[in-house]
């Protein structure tokens, strides 16, 4: 039996209730980019060195490298940082990622829970993309939905990150919120 994740429908909203909302999640961070699924998996790990913010590396020159198990960045001099060990690695569904201490990126996204991107077909030419904070499982790991969308400490953070993907590919980033009575700023 194939359970289908409702990763782009439509998400209960929570009332805002005007405490701290640092780590609710307060917005969806989607985008649709018109390529089938299996091509956007592959331009998406196999050139993440052209799409990934220059803002999160120590280095303009860097050459970023992404493999099943870390996410690597060799500077000009050759040295080489790990940034995120990648926890999920599963071809067209997730990429998992925990950012290390000390690394722009962990810094930015301000939290130790890790983010994920998620991948999910729109039809037979088009495909979605969804940054989410926390570490999501993969769907046959998955026995029960797993919460999405992005917490307000790390939407700055994602929002360079999937909105360097979308631009790679032509594509919007698409900002909802999560949280009815909050009015959403983003700006496209």
């Amino acid at each position: 039996e194939c359970m289908e994740y409702p990763l782009f429908s439509d998400r209960q909203q929570e009332p805002y209730t005007g405490e701290d909302t640092s780590k609710c999640r307060t917005v969806a961070l989607i985008a649709e980019v018109k390529l089938p699924l299996a091509e956007l998996w592959l331009a998406c790990t196999e050139y993440i060195h052209l799409w990934w913010p220059r803002e999160l590396l120590r280095d303009e020159e860097s050459y970023l490298e992404l493999t099943d198990t870390v996410l690597t960045e060799e500077d000009s001099q050759g040295y080489v940082t790990t940034l995120a060990e990648v926890i999920y690695y599963e071809p067209e569904d997730v990429l998992g990622f925990l950012p290390l201490p000390d690394t722009k990126l962990h810094q930015l996204l301000r939290d130790d829970s890790g983010f994920s991107i998620l991948f999910d077909e729109d039809g037979a030419e088009s495909s979605l993309m969804e940054i989410t904070s926390g570490l999501v499982k993969p769907r046959e790991l998955a026995a029960e939905y797993d919460e999405l969308g992005v917490y307000t400490i790390q939407r700055y953070g994602a929002e360079l990150i999937l909105k360097a993907c979308a631009r790679f590919f032509g594509a919007e980033l698409q900002a909802e919120s999560l949280v009815s009575g909050m009015l959403d700023s983003y700006e496209h």
